[in-house]
C-alpha cells in the first residue's frame, strides 16, 4: 500500500473512528492496564458480539479495494461460530459512548460479505430499534465496507429510499476520498445530480488537507465550483474562530473576486458574531465600514443581530437605534429581536419600543414579542398586564393562560376569574377549556358548570366546549347542548337556533346519517327543530338526495313543513335553482307559489335561470304574494330607525314566508 493511502486512512480514522482514539488515549495515560479495563467496559457490557474478541488480531491493517477477493477469503474465518447471524439478535448499550466504540471495535474484523449481510438485516421494518441504532450500526458497517469495497457500499446504499441513501453516500464518499481520492471523483460524476452534491461536500470535507484551488478542480470536474467555495467558507468560519477579522476581510475579497457574495453572506454573520464576542459592540462599527456596497447589508446585520441579541438584547437595539435610523425596522423585524429581548426582560422591551423611529411599529411583529413574553413566563405577563399596551392584552392574556393551563390548569382557571373586561376574560377562558378539555374533559366540563348561569361566559365556554367534544364524546356534546336554554331573538326569531341544533350543523358535514339518527332529539322551541332539519335537507340535495330530502318533511307538523321547504329552497335557490326546479313539482301545493317567489328573488340578480324559466317561475306566484313582497322591498327606503326596520321586516316577513 502506497504511503499516501496509509495517510488517508490514518486520517480517515482519526476522524470517524473517534472511539480508538479515546482507548489508545486512555491507553497512553492510564497504561495497558487502564485500557483493558476501558475495553472491557466497551466490549462485555454491550452483548455486541458480532466477534468473539479473543479471535480479533490487534490492529486490522485496510487493504486495498482492487483486491478483494483476497481480503474476503482471508477474512471469513475471523468471525468466531457463536457470532449472532442477524443483527436483530444483538443487544446494544443504552449509553451512546459505549454502544458506538464497541460497534466499531467488533465491526472492524467483519467481511466484505459479512458487513454487507448485516447491513442488509438491518434495514429490516422487524428490527425494532431506535433510529440512533439503526444508523450507528449502518454507518460503522458502511465505513467499514467502504474501505476495501466502495462499489458495494454504494450499490447498498443507491438501493435505499431518498431519505437514507443521501446521508449514507456522504458516509461512503468521505472514506472514499481519504484512500483512492481520484476514484471517488470518477465516480461521483455518474450519480444521479441532487446527489453529485452530497458527494462532492463529502469529498471537500474529508480532504481539507488539499488547497482552495485543489478544491476548485475537483468541483469544476463535478460541475458545481460554488461547492468549493461554500466548504472553503465553512471551514474558515467553524468554531473556535481565532481570527475572526482577518478571515472577515479574506471571505470579503472572494466573494466579491468571485461573485459569490450571496453563498457568504451566512458565514459572514458567523464571523461579526466572533468578532463581536471578542472585540466588544464596537466591532460592529469596523463591521459596517468594511462591508462593501454590493452585499446584503440587512440581511447579514440581522443574523448578526439575531444572535446578538440572545445574551445581549438591550445593547443590540440600542446599536441598532442608534446607527441604523433608515433600516432600524426592518433589521429589528428581521432579527427577531424583540421577541428575544422579551424573553430576559420584557419590560424594558415594551418602554423601549416607542424610540423605534418612524410613523408607528408594526403591529403584528409588537403583537408577537408580546405573545413570546406570555409563552417564555406566562404568570410575570399577567401580573403585569396593566404595563402592556391595551391593544395587546387581549392575545397576551389567552396566550398565558393557554400556557399556565398545559401543567395546572385549576391555577390558569384562578387567573381567568381575575381577569378584567368582559372580552379578555372570555378569549381567556375559551383558551383554558381549550387546553384543559384536551388533558382532562372532566375537569374541564366541572368547572364551565360551576360557572354562575347568570354569568354569560357560561354558555359561550359550554358552546364551545360542546363543540370540541363532538369528535371524541359525541353523547357528552349533546347533553351538555340539551341542558342548555334556548334563547329566541325577538326581533329576528328565524336567528334563534338551540345549541344541540347548531352542532348537528358540524355532524352534518362528516356523518350525515348520524345527524339524520339524532335529528328527533332536537328540540321543538323556536326554530331550532326547522332549521337543523333545513340544514340535512339541503346536504341531501347537495348529493343529489332530493326525494330523501323531500321526505324528510314527513317528520314534522304542517306548520313545520313550511318552513322547512322555505329554508332548503333558499339555500338550493343560491347553488343549484335548476335542480330545484326539477323537484318544484313535488312541494305541496299551496306552498309553491311562496318557493316560486322564493327562487325568483334568490336568482333575480345571478342570471342563473333562462328567461323562459323566470317567466315559468312567476306564473306559479300569486298577486297577494307579489304585494306582499314590494311591501316589504319598501321597507328598506323608508328613514326609521334600524329598530323599527327590523321589526317592520320581521312582521313582514312572518307574514309573507310564515318566518
Amino acid at each position: 500500500m502506497s504511503n499516501r493511502n496509509t495517510l488517508a486512512i490514518t486520517v480517515l480514522r482519526i476522524r470517524s473512528l473517534r472511539t480508538k482514539i479515546f482507548v489508545f488515549g486512555v491507553g497512553l495515560l492510564m497504561g495497558l492496564g487502564g485500557t483493558a479495563c476501558v475495553l472491557y467496559l466497551l466490549l462485555d457490557n454491550s452483548n455486541f458480539s458480532l466477534e468473539n474478541p479473543s479471535n480479533r488480531t490487534a490492529k486490522t491493517e485496510p487493504v486495498s479495494y482492487s483486491n478483494t477477493a483476497s481480503t474476503t477469503n482471508s477474512s471469513v474465518s475471523r468471525e468466531n461460530a457463536s457470532t449472532p447471524s442477524n443483527v436483530a439478535d444483538i443487544v446494544f448499550s443504552k449509553h451512546a459512548f459505549a454502544r458506538r466504540a464497541t460497534i466499531t471495535f467488533r465491526a472492524e474484523s467483519l467481511s466484505e460479505d459479512q458487513a454487507l449481510t448485516r447491513l442488509d438485516q438491518s434495514t429490516s421494518p422487524s428490527w425494532q430499534v431506535s433510529s440512533a441504532v439503526r444508523i450507528d450500526v449502518q454507518t460503522t458497517l458502511l465505513q467499514k465496507l467502504s474501505l476495501s469495497a466502495p462499489e458495494r457500499a454504494l450499490k447498498f446504499a443507491l438501493a435505499r429510499d431518498e431519505q437514507e441513501h443521501a446521508w449514507m453516500v456522504k458516509v461512503i464518499f468521505g472514506i472514499w476520498a481519504s484512500t483512492h481520492l481520484d476514484d471517488a471523483i470518477v465516480r461521483a460524476k455518474k450519480l444521479d445530480d441532487h446527489l453529485v452534491r452530497t458527494a462532492l461536500s463529502a469529498i471537500l470535507s474529508t480532504r481539507d488537507d488539499l488547497p482552495l484551488d485543489r478544491h476548485r478542480e475537483i468541483a469544476k470536474e463535478l460541475g458545481k465550483e460554488n461547492v468549493a467555495f461554500i466548504n472553503y467558507f465553512e471551514h474558515l468560519t467553524r468554531s473556535p474562530i481565532k481570527n475572526p477579522k482577518d478571515t472577515w476581510s479574506e471571505i470579503v475579497d472572494i466573494a466579491r473576486q468571485e461573485g459569490l457574495q450571496v453563498i457568504s453572506q451566512y458565514r459572514l454573520s458567523r464571523l461579526g458574531v466572533a468578532w463581536v464576542n471578542k472585540e466588544g459592540m464596537a466591532a460592529l462599527d469596523e463591521i459596517r465600514t468594511s462591508l462593501p456596497a454590493d452585499f446584503n447589508s440587512t440581511l447579514i446585520f440581522s443574523m448578526i443581530f439575531s444572535s446578538l441579541a440572545e445574551n445581549a438584547p438591550q445593547e443590540t437595539f440600542d446599536y441598532v437605534i442608534n446607527n441604523f435610523a433608515d433600516q432600524a425596522r426592518e433589521l429589528i423585524q428581521d432579527s427577531n429581536l424583540l421577541a428575544k429581548w422579551a424573553r430576559s426582560d420584557p419590560l424594558a422591551m415594551i418602554a423601549a419600543v416607542p424610540n423605534v423611529p418612524g410613523p408607528g411599529f408594526p403591529d403584528q411583529l409588537f403583537s408577537q414579542a408580546v405573545s413570546e413574553w406570555a409563552e417564555s413566563n406566562p404568570r410575570h405577563c399577567l401580573e403585569h398586564m396593566e404595563q402592556i399596551p391595551r391593544a395587546y392584552r387581549l392575545e397576551a392574556s389567552r396566550t398565558a393562560i393557554r400556557v399556565i393551563a398545559r401543567t395546572s390548569p385549576a391555577e390558569a382557571a384562578e387567573y381567568v376569574l381575575n381577569i378584567p373586561g368582559t372580552e379578555s376574560r372570555l378569549w381567556s377562558a375559551e383558551a383554558l377549556v381549550r387546553q384543559w378539555s384536551d388533558q382532562d374533559v372532566e375537569g374541564a366540563v366541572g368547572w364551565v358548570l360551576n360557572i354562575s348561569e347568570e354569568d354569560p361566559m357560561r354558555f359561550e365556554l359550554i358552546e364551545s366546549l360542546a363543540s370540541r367534544l363532538l369528535y371524541t364524546d359525541l353523547e357528552l356534546a349533546f347533553q351538555l347542548a340539551l341542558e342548555q336554554p334556548i334563547s329566541e331573538d325577538r326581533y329576528f326569531p328565524i336567528t334563534t337556533r338551540s345549541l344541540e341544533s347548531r352542532l348537528l350543523n358540524s355532524i352534518t358535514r362528516y356523518d350525515l346519517d348520524l345527524a339524520i339518527e339524532l335529528l328527533p332529539q332536537v328540540r321543538d322551541a323556536g326554530y331550532s327543530k326547522v332549521l337543523a332539519y333545513a340544514t340535512i335537507g339541503k346536504e341531501l340535495f347537495e348529493k343529489g338526495e332530493a326525494a330523501r330530502a323531500m321526505s324528510l318533511a314527513n317528520e314534522l307538523s304542517p306548520e313545520l313543513q313550511a318552513k322547512y321547504f322555505h329554508r332548503v329552497a333558499l339555500g338550493r335557490a343560491m347553488r343549484d335553482p335548476s335542480g330545484l326546479l326539477e323537484v318544484f313539482d313535488d312541494f305541496p301545493i299551496e306552498l309553491k307559489s311562496k318557493i316560486a317567489l322564493t327562487i325568483r328573488v334568490t336568482t333575480r340578480a345571478s342570471r342563473m335561470l333562462a328567461e323562459e324559466e323566470l317567466a315559468w317561475l312567476e306564473s306559479h306566484i300569486t298577486a297577494e304574494e307579489t304585494v306582499l313582497f314590494d311591501e316589504l322591498k319598501e321597507i328598506f327606503k323608508t328613514n326609521l330607525s334600524p329598530e323599527a326596520k327590523d321589526n317592520l321586516r320581521a312582521e313582514k316577513l312572518r307574514e309573507l314566508f310564515g318566518w
